[in-house]
């Protein structure tokens, strides 16, 4: 009667498949991941910079949160980088 049942090993088949099923997890989240921040979607594509900020400025124009003046000073400093 050593073995009747699951035993103490009954579930030895888990501990390697959870392996593979958390390798190929991580394989597939950190590729992606890594090529979406090398790819900058989250910023409006490659290079970002004074683009993106500049329809950042705009939203915050649009929304209300600057007024007039502090947008073209807020452009114009942007447009000369």
């Amino acid at each position: 009667m050593a073995h009747a049942g699951w035993g103490p090993w009954g579930f030895w088949w888990i501990v390697p498949l959870l392996f593979w099923v958390l390798l190929l997890f991580a394989v597939v989240r950190f590729a992606f991941w890594g090529w979406r921040r090398g790819h900058r979607w989250a910023y409006g594509g490659p290079g970002g910079g004074a683009a993106d900020a500049e329809a950042v400025l705009q939203r915050r124009f649009a929304a209300g949160e600057i007024d007039e003046a502090e947008y073209r000073r807020v452009r114009d400093v942007l447009r000369k980088e």
